[in-house]
């Protein structure tokens, strides 16, 4: 699934695609800490909404069908989710080692997470083939940003989810 698009065809704008892919990519690494369902609080305090914003974007995000969404129980992602998640969590990777290896931008997750929507899995294979060396994807071992909030995205803070090589 291409991340220009949504579950419709429609392209999300503006910081509505951000939004979506950030908390997909919430989900998508908490998935492997919490098997059934991503508790809708973890999901909140990682992306440092308040409980009733994370809830009306789960309810989005559920009503796209990217994800399944019981209120107390948590969310978990559908197939669609998954495929779009996996996609977006590739292509983040992949900009954040570019950002911190090409560009040398010190908040390079930060960075990456506000511009990974836009950027097709096409485009990021294109950049990781050519820009940069071996880049390893791992869910299980994802970068703070993804874990601990926007405000553990600090340079030398915590592992950035892939090889540094």
């Amino acid at each position: 699934a291409s991340l220009k698009y949504d579950a419709w065809g429609e392209r999300p704008r503006g910081g509505q695609m951000t939004e979506t892919v950030h908390y997909l990519l919430v989900v998508y690494v908490a998935q492997h800490q919490y098997p059934d369902r991503v508790p809708s609080g973890h999901v909140a305090a990682v992306t440092d909404r308040a409980p009733a914003t994370t809830t009306e974007a789960l309810q989005r995000l559920e009503d796209r069908g990217l994800v399944g969404y019981e209120p107390y129980d948590g969310v978990t992602l559908t197939p669609a989710g998954e495929e779009w998640a996996a996609d977006a969590y590739e292509t983040f990777v992949v900009l954040s080692r570019f950002f911190a290896d090409v560009l040398e931008i010190e908040n390079n997750e930060r960075e990456a997470l506000e511009a990974v929507g836009p950027v097709s899995p096409d485009v990021s294979e294109r950049i990781a083939s050519m820009l940069l060396s071996e880049v390893t994807v791992d869910p299980t071992d994802p970068p703070s940003i993804l874990t601990r909030g926007s405000n553990a995205s600090r340079p030398g803070s915590g592992d950035s989810g892939f090889d540094g090589s």
